[in-house]
């Protein structure tokens, strides 16, 4: 697992340092990188591998902590996000890049252990599994973070992915559903199945899914009455635990 520390405050990144390093002791290969400076960190990240999870802060001086998160995602679409930051009033932008967990300075290191636990749990759950597709005559494994959305089309899925593109099988909903993880997976409507890790807002009527990249629009897929209140709290509860 690879975590990423950043905030301008060098004191604050002394602390998670030290923090999760003795967090992590007995959590096997756990290997955390710092930067002080946001911009440092968006060139440095092409050279790095992707990162698991990232702690920041939002209001930093060089650049925007939402802003810096979308640049992340470039680099890594599934990277757990937790905002470590006095601001009490951007809470809602936080969970509009699908952050993990939100912690107002000062935080109880308590809380900031469980939201370690949580999203070690989340990682462990989700690194190893995987949907097995026939795709252009071959077999090919599709990691279930990179999945954003299914859907249905007559007697083909579509299964839309970061790193992949669009995948199309031969497949019916319903088998397809008992092949996915239920812990992030849940069907939104009769033709879709979304991954509750990549959206960014619910409405009474449509999910809206992250970005593929910068040059696509975010996607907003329909949201029946009977799938919303699964939906509603598979979202809360991943964003809660």
């Amino acid at each position: 697992m690879r975590i990423l520390i950043c905030d301008n405050d060098i004191k604050q990144v002394k602390e998670l340092e030290l923090f999760v390093n003795k967090w992590a002791a007995n959590k096997g290969k756990i290997n955390t990188v710092s930067f002080t400076n946001p911009v440092e960190l968006i060139f440095s990240l092409p050279d790095m591998k992707p990162f698991d999870l990232a702690l920041m802060d939002i209001s930093m001086k060089q650049m925007d902590g939402i802003d810096l998160v979308k640049k992340i995602r470039q680099n890594g679409k599934s990277i757990q996000i937790v905002f470590i930051t006095a601001l009490t009033n951007r809470i809602s932008e936080g969970y509009d890049v699908s952050a993990l967990h939100y912690l107002i300075k000062p935080y109880k290191k308590e809380k900031l252990l469980e939201v370690l636990n949580n999203a070690f749990d989340i990682y462990s759950s989700k690194k190893d599994k995987a949907l097995m597709v026939y795709f252009e005559r071959e077999y090919k494994t599709i990691p279930h973070s990179e999945i954003i959305w299914c859907e249905s089309m007559c007697h083909y899925i579509q299964v839309h992915t970061y790193a992949m593109g669009e995948i199309r099988i031969k497949k019916k909903m319903m088998d397809l559903a008992a092949e996915l993880d239920k812990n992030f997976f849940v069907q939104c409507h009769r033709c879709c199945i979304i991954n509750i890790m990549h959206v960014m807002k619910l409405t009474n009527q449509s999910v809206t899914m992250l970005k593929v990249n910068d040059k696509t629009k975010n996607p907003e897929l329909p949201l029946s009455k009977t799938f919303k209140k699964n939906v509603t709290e598979a979202f809360i509860n991943y964003h809660q635990k």
